[in-house]
């Protein structure tokens, strides 16, 4: 025998999946909540960046998290190690407009800490820095579960029988790719990078344009 379920039933179910106005407002005041905090987030690791003493002002635990949570190499580096690791990891895709920006004090840093030459006016600093390769990047190893994850979430085989030896290996590998790719994309202008996409996509790269204005 078929029951069929009254209309009113129906609607009655519907009704309870719909928020309120007030479960509205508190969604949208925790959404927004969440962006400022992304904000400030980026804001604040942007500014260590700008700013190398604010990384020197850092206690060693910190530094180890910031280091461990990009996957830097942190066991037995000393902090001047730590500091000079962040600073190469956070500006390897700085344009000269980007490096124009710093101080001279904080270029020299900059050089230090990729054992660059800091001799000369700022011009030759940024000149020096803009040019230079890709910096050295020490990255280091997780547990295999956590590597085997991180490839997957790329989209690449983990290697389901794979030794730990073959899924580090080709965790590195990847890892120093996407640095790499990452890096040289950022040094790239607007009009190249829309060269790079497809249309669609373009709109992207404008807003970009306007968020760093």
């Amino acid at each position: 025998m078929c029951v069929v379920k009254p209309q009113v039933a129906k609607q009655s179910s519907q009704k309870e999946h719909t928020l309120s106005d007030a479960d509205r407002k508190k969604a949208a005041q925790a959404f927004d909540q969440e962006r400022k905090r992304l904000k400030s987030r980026r804001h604040r690791e942007q500014k260590e960046v700008w700013s190398p003493a604010v990384l020197k002002k850092m206690a060693m635990a910190m530094l180890q998290e910031r280091c461990r949570s990009h996957g830097l190499v942190c066991s037995g580096k000393s902090k001047k190690e730590l500091v000079d690791a962040l600073l190469r990891y956070f500006s390897a895709g700085f344009t000269s407009k980007e490096w124009s920006k710093l101080s001279v004090d904080d270029l020299k840093v900059h050089l230090a800490s990729r054992k660059l030459s800091a001799a000369g006016r700022k011009q030759d600093l940024v000149f020096r820095l803009s040019e230079a390769p890709l910096p050295v990047v020490e990255f280091g190893l997780s547990s295999t579960k956590e590597m085997k994850q991180w490839l997957r979430d790329f989209g690449l085989p983990a290697g389901g029988k794979a030794s730990a030896l073959d899924v580090a290996d080709r965790y590195m590998t990847v890892k120093g790719r996407v640095f790499e790719e990452e890096s040289s994309i950022r040094k790239l202008g607007q009009e190249a990078l829309r060269d790079l996409v497809p249309e669609e996509a373009q709109v992207c790269v404008c807003h970009l344009e306007q968020a760093g204005k």
